[in-house]
């Protein structure tokens, strides 16, 4: 939250089959730029392998 200078919580939740950093860092520098705002806003970021599902929270 204090990076990107918000007051809203968000959470990124990483469901991979190859859990080793190197594959999760390669995930999230390949998600990360899709999901900016979503983090702003207040959101669940679950990224596994194939996909990007985001639930907006209720604030």
């Amino acid at each position: 939250m204090a990076f990107i200078q918000s007051k809203k919580p968000s959470t990124i939740i990483l469901r991979l089959e190859d859990p080793r950093i190197k594959n999760a860092n390669g995930i999230l520098e390949e998600s990360l730029p899709k999901v900016q705002e979503a983090i702003r806003k207040g959101s669940i970021i679950i990224l596994d392998d194939k996909k990007i599902r985001i639930r907006d929270l209720p604030f």
